[in-house]
């Protein structure tokens, strides 16, 4: 499905190997009756430096580029015809099992960035704060194959350049898709002490504080598999304290193809969380034929 198969950044017989493997309908099919048997091996990341970019953006233009993206019977966000698109990028800090306990420092820490949007689950059967992931990218290809090949909820896709630099002063992040199916963007934003919430964003909060709870607080996400006759939804706990969210003011922003066709042109309205403990509790297929 257009926006979901993987394609390799090089052209590297390892990587076009990889790809056969990873957009093999057959083999998540077959992975996910074999391991919908078994118990949900629960996965943890301290993560750190993560930022938030958030749009306001016309749902029409959603529909135009991504309806595919949109599960049947569900419905986003939307205000005046206008819905919130979010670009989250973050440090993992060893990504790995729960059961690993203090094993898993063992593990890498990969960047990872993902894009979304907000469910409206205020009139439907799914009443869970639930994000629908777009695109997610990491600079690991270990991840991105073991993301790819043994879940469903993260069809993960390797940038060329995936740069994420956060300091005390100022944030930097580039993402350059190369060859393959990631998307691009580049940042720069600056820290400063300035929690007023943007005009464009009135019309969904009334408040910074409703704003922050509302992006930062959600316990599942979904995406769209490799058919449109299921989603997968993952059950995550995202404990993020409100108080401690710093301001960040965007003064440089170049939008990739994608973002441009989601007319995500301006200038960010930007946040920053320093650290949080990221669990994925369980993952599941729902059938929405």
């Amino acid at each position: 499905m257009k926006n979901y198969r993987f394609i390799p950044p090089k052209n590297t017989y390892f990587q076009k190997i990889m790809a056969s493997w990873i957009n093999s309908a057959k083999w998540q099919d077959a992975r996910y009756r074999l391991f919908s048997r078994l118990p949900y091996l629960k996965m943890k990341s301290d993560a750190a430096d993560i930022v938030y970019m958030n749009w306001v953006v016309p749902t029409e233009l959603i529909k135009l580029n991504l309806s595919h993206f949109i599960p049947k019977g569900m419905t986003l966000i939307e205000r005046d015809g206008l819905t919130i698109l979010t670009i989250l990028t973050y440090q993992h800090k060893h990504f790995g099992p729960k059961i690993a306990g203090p094993f898993r420092r063992l593990f890498p820490s990969p960047q990872q960035s993902n894009w979304r949007f907000y469910l409206d689950y205020s009139n439907q059967k799914h009443q869970k704060r639930t994000v629908i992931f777009i695109k997610n990218l990491m600079n690991s290809a270990l991840y991105t194959y073991i993301t790819r090949l043994f879940t469903d909820v993260l069809p993960t896709h390797l940038p060329n350049q995936f740069s994420h630099l956060v300091t005390d002063k100022y944030i930097a992040t580039e993402i350059k898709a190369g060859a393959g199916s990631a998307s691009e963007m580049s940042f720069l934003g600056i820290i400063e002490q300035n929690y007023n919430l943007p005009s464009e964003f009135h019309s969904f909060f009334n408040t910074w504080e409703d704003a922050m709870k509302y992006i930062c607080l959600q316990n599942s996400a979904i995406s769209v598999g490799h058919s449109v006759s299921f989603i997968a939804e993952a059950e995550i706990k995202l404990p993020i304290r409100i108080e401690e969210i710093i301001s960040v003011k965007a003064v440089d922003y170049i939008p990739g193809e994608l973002l441009v066709k989601l007319g995500a042109n301006a200038l960010p309205f930007c946040f920053l969380v320093k650290n949080v403990e990221f669990e994925v509790l369980s993952e599941k297929r729902i059938d929405v034929s």
